[in-house]
């Protein structure tokens, strides 16, 4: 049975913009700017859906003055996401998006 954890996590992961950030800055760490600029997304937005992925300790984030630059979770998250890849490329590309 899932827990709550469980249920927030998949939701975290579950929202395509917080999807698009996450693979974005699985490229390389990067500053909101730069998330603007390569998502087309407004700060606000940006912002916000780093908000729920730093509460959840998917990305994490360092003071350099005035910026804060944005990375993912090395420990776990990158290798989540190395996972999910594979298997994406290997099954799904073929498979699971074939019209019914």
């Amino acid at each position: 049975m899932l827990s709550e954890s469980h249920r927030q996590f998949l939701k975290t992961l579950g929202n395509p913009k917080r999807m698009e950030l996450m693979l974005l800055l699985m490229q390389r760490p990067m500053t909101v700017t730069e998330l603007m600029e390569k998502s087309d997304m407004e700060q606000s937005t940006v912002s916000h859906h780093l908000k729920r992925l730093k509460l959840c300790q998917f990305v994490k984030n360092k003071v350099n003055g005035k910026e804060r630059i944005y990375s993912v979770n090395e420990e776990t998250i990158e290798p989540l996401f190395r996972l999910m890849n594979k298997h994406v490329k290997k099954y799904c590309q073929r498979l699971c998006c074939q019209p019914s």
